[in-house]
């Protein structure tokens, strides 16, 4: 390993030299902001350098780390792959580039023509392409970026058509820079002293030979510019270390990965957060998901490469969730459930649905077994989002239904089981058809996130029929577009209150944002606050419409209180049939429970044991708990012999206490006589409660 100091003109200048992007590298991310604060640092460089031109030397701006691998090609070329500092040293390239045309179509003019020439001399032939060689580029950029930066060199010369960037940043920074050198006069600086201030940008050069591994090294350095990403991380660690045969066989995976995922880093992270969770079956932290897979991966007795075929898999399967808008919507499918999930923007179950369509994909699961599943899944959501659930343990069950699923003999009966066998105070529970009915016919539904509004209704709307009414894409267009229709409105005029009665102020405010009150149209400007009758019978109206969740609507005479709960009852039965609550046929093995009496040799047997019934005189009482059971029996007792606990409250000490907590005082004790004031506390040990029987 050698490092250098050195500025970073003097870097990059030279003959016989390259600058190459390893074929792993991210794309050119940098935007124009990053490229803004570069060109204002080397403005005040050069206002400095020109202001006190004695103090050169320490006139410097420190530019970061550049982490490189060096290699030679014949006897004279360096060849520089950037393993770090691509960002930095790619924009520099660029404001050089923009340097070179704009001189080079007279768009800067320089007083001095011997100036001119040297400078044109040295930003063509010693930084950007080759001496006498000009197709020879000395920056090569990587796979993805590489025809759009060589496009830039024939802006100059006339060349510019109909070219559609690739990579937006490369050409947006390199106009950045153009249109500020066209400006640069107000600055006072010239060009060539804004070409100086580039060699006072300083920098540590870490270079490395092909025989050291940078992937050791690197992680062990403070790296500046552009921070790496989780899946930059993940990246690096892969292809690093390897030879660059071996990188570009392995980087087609790569290409496949980001192919089907998106190269965006979000969806990317994203992505590899939801891979780890099915292989550790566990979520791993934001920040944390390289360490994760390094560790993963490390500890894997696969190779590298079965590792990225198994990676692409998923991604494959991924693109499914991704591209959630290119599948039909209206249909108890696979297809249907990811459009719908991804409509709600439910992120949460999807490590297990890629379960799943991997399952289905090795046959160890048959379609239709999947597409049900996946409905319980959203039946789930929904209703849990119905019922006002919290969504904070949904992480925790859905990645507990995966461990069921990594086992070779894989029972989904067994999956609808944990799920719906939750009890009813339970926060991750499945709400049962009761609660979800109430609840769905009784919640202001309106006041809730418009897409959960708009999925209910497109869900009365098309579920069970055979057509499917393109309701999403009306709500998604442009022109007249479908939206949410209050059938009696939000502001009531003279003839609505005649109509609902003499309790209309009651009826609209009970009534006028739940489900039984909404619909869809697509002409809610012209309905306004008109008459039902009007809104029924107009032109577009109720009577004229479409949709199917406008036909009963349509045949009403009248909307007032009557109507509104008609129409609830019928939305309340439809909702059990459209979210049905799952059953199912797993029968869990229940091992016989043990049983104990209360003598003393059996006090210490009890601790650390769970209870879920006790037996007094042949009558059996369920209770979850040591101390409901403690009060219970208190109880049972008390009610027999009422001396017993007189007796032992008068006698407690002076603090009115007594070493089986039985008192006079309320304050978080349980009570047993209300009538005469005795309480128990239950912060006794199991043994103490078991003695004082």
């Amino acid at each position: 390993m050698d490092v250098n100091k050195l500025s970073c003109k003097e870097f990059i200048k030279g003959t016989k030299k390259r600058f190459e992007i390893p074929i792993y590298q991210r794309h050119y991310n940098w935007h124009t902001r990053h490229c803004k604060q570069l060109y204002n640092d080397l403005i005040n460089i050069a206002k400095s350098a020109q202001a006190d031109p004695q103090a050169d030397p320490s006139i410097t701006h420190f530019f970061g780390n550049i982490f490189a691998l060096r290699k030679q090609e014949g006897v004279e070329t360096n060849i520089y792959i950037l393993i770090d500092g691509q960002q930095r040293i790619t924009s520099i390239f660029l404001l050089y580039l923009a340097m070179y045309n704009i001189i080079k179509s007279h768009k800067a003019i320089i007083k001095d023509k011997s100036t001119e020439t040297d400078l044109i001399d040295e930003i063509y032939n010693e930084i950007l392409v080759e001496r006498n060689h000009p197709e020879i580029i000395h920056l090569l950029l990587g796979e993805n970026d590489r025809e759009d930066f060589n496009h830039l060199f024939n802006l100059a010369e006339g060349k510019e058509n109909n070219y559609i960037y690739n990579n937006p940043n490369i050409y947006n920074n390199y106009e950045y820079f153009y249109n500020q050198l066209l400006q640069l006069d107000t600055t006072g600086v010239s060009l060539p002293k804004l070409s100086e201030a580039v060699a006072r940008l300083r920098m540590v050069i870490i270079l490395l030979e092909e025989h050291e591994k940078p992937q050791q090294i690197f992680e062990s350095l403070n790296s500046t510019g552009l921070a790496l990403s989780e899946c930059d991380k993940i990246r690096n660690f892969l292809f690093m270390d390897r030879k660059v045969e071996d990188q570009k066989h392995l980087y087609s995976y790569w290409k496949q990965i980001e192919t089907n995922v998106g190269n965006d880093i979000d969806n990317l992270n994203e992505f590899f957060r939801h891979y780890l969770s099915i292989v550790l079956q566990r979520q791993p932290k934001i920040d944390e998901i390289y360490i994760d897979y390094k560790e993963y991966a490390s500890n894997d007795k696969n190779t590298t490469e079965d590792q990225l075929i198994e990676i692409t898999n998923y991604a494959k399967l991924y693109k499914r969730l991704k591209d959630y808008e290119k599948v039909p919507c209206n249909n108890q499918s696979i297809h249907g459930s990811v459009y719908r999930l991804g409509r709600l923007q439910i992120t949460t179950p999807r490590p297990l649905m890629l379960k799943l369509f991997r399952l289905q994909q090795d046959n160890k699961l048959l379609e239709h077994e999947v597409a049900s599943f996946l409905t319980i899944i959203e039946n789930y959501i929904f209703r849990r989002f119905v019922c006002s659930l919290p969504t904070n343990s949904l992480k925790s069950v859905f990645l507990s239904l995966l461990k069921e699923l990594s086992g070779d003999s894989i029972d989904l009966e067994k999956l609808k089981y944990r799920l719906i066998n939750k009890n009813s105070d339970d926060k991750s529970r499945f709400p049962n058809d009761d609660e979800f009915k109430k609840a769905f016919m009784n919640i202001d539904f309106y006041l809730l996130d418009l897409k959960n509004v708009q999925y209910a209704l497109e869900r009365i709307n098309n579920f069970g029929t055979g057509e499917n009414h393109p309701v999403w894409e009306g709500f998604d267009r442009d022109t007249q577009p479908y939206s949410v229709e209050h059938i009696m409105p939000q502001t009531l005029n003279g003839e609505w209150k005649k109509d609902l009665g003499d309790n209309w102020k009651t009826i609209h405010m009970q009534w006028l944002h739940r489900i039984a009150n909404l619909t869809i149209t697509a002409y809610n400007q012209e309905y306004k606050n008109r008459a039902f009758r009007e809104k029924r019978d107009c032109e577009h109206g109720f009577d004229d419409s479409g949709l199917r969740i406008n036909h009963w609507i349509s045949k009403r005479k009248q909307w007032g209180l009557a109507q509104l709960e008609e129409r609830s009852k019928k939305l309340g039965e439809k909702a059990l049939e459209i979210w049905p609550m799952p059953k199912s046929t797993y029968k869990p093995i229940i091992k016989p429970l043990e049983a104990y009496t209360l003598a003393i040799e059996n006090a210490n047997c009890l601790v650390g044991r769970e209870i879920q019934s006790f037996s007094y005189k042949e009558e059996t009482h369920n209770v979850a708990t040591w101390a409901s059971m403690y009060v219970a029996v208190l109880k049972i007792l008390h009610e027999q012999d009422k001396s017993v606990l007189m007796d032992l409250v008068n006698s407690n000490d002076e603090q009115g206490e007594n070493m089986y907590g039985v008192s006079y005082y309320r304050d978080g004790a349980r009570v047993i006589d209300e009538s005469e004031q005795i309480y128990v506390s239950t912060n006794t040990s199991t043994p103490k409660k078991s003695n004082f029987y």
